[in-house]
């Protein structure tokens, strides 16, 4: 996906009509990828775009603030100094103009990929394979389409990462190979085979995630099934 040039607020020409052509162009492509159901990076690229359009609207209202005004005349009652309201910059003027239309368009562009998001969870369940080991921070998750007799596997690993919002997970992972299930082979089988492939993990922490919709998976399924598997592993 062609995305958004992330200083397209302040690069270039500050002219209101230009931006929100940028914009309502980008967002054109952004529902395009919605209407498909691939929400992948269009929605944490929106989310980038509209935390980073909070943080610009900020520092202009700081900047705002900090401009001089001119003195008007003094109350001779009250004994203060009355101060006339002053001129914005035209620059400023009209950043502030852009982010105002812009921030609503994201929030609700962010809202209806959300809406997906969450009616696609919904319908992804996750269970254990098999024994589990104390320590869930590595191992493996199957990923199943219950109407295909094909499951793709993956290894991952969780590590502990310091974010701007405090401490967070990352969660790595890397295909380890498909299988096939049927009446003989089922999950127990697949653990048996991966663990036949990785020595270095003789009882590796086995998830399935299974779902009945058959989405895109690179750009859908796979994104939200791990965000998905890192909340409820509790990993």
């Amino acid at each position: 996906m062609e995305t958004l040039n992330k200083n397209w607020l302040t690069e270039g020409l500050s002219d209101f009509e230009y931006k929100k052509y940028i914009l309502l162009a980008y967002l054109q492509k952004v529902k395009l990828h919605f209407d498909k159901t691939e929400l992948y990076p269009p929605l944490s690229d929106l989310i980038w775009h509209y935390r980073n359009l909070l943080s610009i609207k900020t520092s202009y209202e700081q900047l705002d603030s900090g401009f001089k005004k001119e003195l008007e005349s003094f109350d001779v009652k009250d004994l203060k100094l009355i101060y006339s309201k002053h001129q914005q910059e035209e620059w400023l003027k009209e950043m502030t103009d852009i982010i105002q239309y812009a921030t609503p368009l994201l929030e609700k562009n962010i809202y209806d990929g959300k809406k997906i998001y969450d009616l696609i969870e919904e319908q992804l369940n996750l269970s254990t394979v098999g024994i589990m080991p104390l320590d869930h921070s590595e191992g493996y998750f199957l990923f199943h389409y219950t109407k295909s007799k094909k499951v793709p596997a993956y290894y991952y690993s969780v590590s502990k990462i310091h974010t701007t919002e405090g401490l967070g997970r990352a969660i790595y992972t890397s295909y380890a190979g498909t299988f096939m299930v049927g009446i003989n082979k089922t999950y127990e089988t697949i653990k048996e085979q991966l663990i036949k492939t990785n020595t270095q993990l003789p009882l590796p922490a086995v998830y399935s995630i299974q779902t009945e919709l058959a989405l895109p998976f690179k750009e859908t399924l796979m994104p939200i099934a791990k965000r998905f598997f890192l909340r409820k592993a509790n990993l």
